[in-house]
């Protein structure tokens, strides 16, 4: 489960029943020269407390005690694939929530009028929107870029004029291309998910209960 690898991902007990972050929120004032004795501009950081609460991701299994006992390797490998569900279904819900709370991309000059690419591909895109996440934030670099999964074999597949296949260029070598089905096929979030927290509680829960004698 790839989003588990790219975000800050932490477990916490069953008695948080919210999880409280901290939310930065715009500077005020900017460092400037000054003279020597001259007045300092002020500059204030804020942030704000907020809270959320979990989401709960959920299935159940049924079978019975006869076809856990008469077919024990099937038993468990639908146990296996329901945790697999579970945890893609999380991947699919956090996905899609990071595609409707990002930024609308909005090429800078350096990528448009005389600075613009000539025959601009899809890798060209993502090293745009990879330049933003650069400029808005000085210091983090984009790490995954997330796409329909079509699209993520689909750019693999451009050629140029002599029918070779156009790799992609080095500098997108520190991100990962990921694909995801529930992502439309123009659809593409390039960022550094590091700065995202993913907090689960209680971790992955499978129970095994009974009804009646099964």
């Amino acid at each position: 489960n790839w989003l588990f690898d790219l975000v800050n991902f932490t477990t916490v007990g069953l008695s948080q029943s919210n999880y409280r972050y901290w939310e930065q929120l715009p500077d005020e004032g900017v460092p400037t020269i000054v003279a020597e004795n001259g007045l300092k501009p002020q500059v204030q950081y804020r942030w704000e407390l907020k809270s959320a609460d979990y989401k709960k991701v959920a299935a159940h299994l049924k079978m019975t005690d006869e076809f856990e006992l008469d077919f024990p390797e099937l038993a468990q490998r639908a146990k296996s694939e329901l945790v697999t569900d579970v945890l893609s279904k999380i991947n699919d819900t956090v996905s899609t929530d990071l595609l409707a709370q990002a930024t609308t991309f909005a090429p800078t000059a350096a990528w448009t009028g005389l600075n613009g690419v000539e025959e601009p591909n899809e890798w060209d895109a993502i090293m745009a929107m990879a330049s933003n996440v650069e400029m808005a934030t000085y210091q983090n670099s984009a790490n995954v870029a997330i796409m329909n999964t079509s699209k993520r074999w689909r750019i693999n597949a451009n050629k140029d004029t002599t029918n070779q296949y156009l790799n992609a260029p080095m500098a997108l070598n520190q991100i990962r291309m990921v694909g995801n089905p529930s992502f439309g096929i123009d659809d593409i979030v390039v960022g550094d998910l590091k700065q995202y927290n993913l907090v689960m509680r209680g971790g992955i829960i499978l129970k095994i209960g009974y009804v009646n004698d099964d």
